[in-house]
This record gives structure tokens, C-alpha cells and sequence, in this order.
């Protein structure tokens, strides 16, 4: 929520889903090149680095993970942009 409040402040156009499914549903209206912010943890043991995965193997070029993990634990993805869980657009 704080990131959709913070989003509409700075004019960002956000997109947020609950959960991976209705995500993954709506995939195909999004550019390729679509920045994507997916959290780590997401509940019922899913992982949002695997989803990741999955997106990138999709052809999804702007996927980062926001984690309170150090991104050291995602090395082995260098693919990946790893942030906090703040929203990016803040100042």
C-alpha cells in the first residue's frame, strides 16, 4: 500500500497485484522492457526470485527484487536488480 500511495504522489502509473497469478494472467499486456518490482517473499512458499526467473526466460528485461535480504543471497541471479523495500520513486 505504501508504495501505491507513494506512486500516485510521484505520478507513477503502478500496476500492483496480490498475488503471482493474477500477474501472470495480465503478463502479455506489458512491454518487455516494463520495470517489474517483486517482492522475495510472498507467502504459500513462493519465492519472487523464481518468478523472476520465469520473466526473464519470457524476455522481461527490468526485473528487480525487493528484499530486506542482503543481495549477496541473490548472486548467483546477476541478472537481477536488488533493492529494499522502499519504493523506488521516493526521494
Amino acid at each position: 500500500m505504501n508504495w501505491e500511495i507513494s506512486a500516485e504522489t510521484a505520478g507513477i502509473n503502478l500496476k500492483a497485484f496480490k498475488d503471482p497469478a493474477a500477474f501472470l494472467a495480465n503478463l502479455e499486456t506489458f512491454p518487455k522492457d516494463t520495470p517489474i518490482y517483486i517482492d522475495s517473499e510472498l507467502g504459500e512458499d513462493i519465492k519472487g526470485e523464481d518468478i523472476a526467473v520465469d520473466l526473464k526466460e519470457k524476455g522481461f528485461t527490468n526485473i528487480c527484487l525487493t528484499t530486506g535480504h542482503p543481495p549477496e543471497r541473490f548472486s548467483h541471479l546477476s541478472w537481477l536488480k536488488v533493492i529494499g523495500k522502499e519504493s523506488p520513486w521516493i526521494d
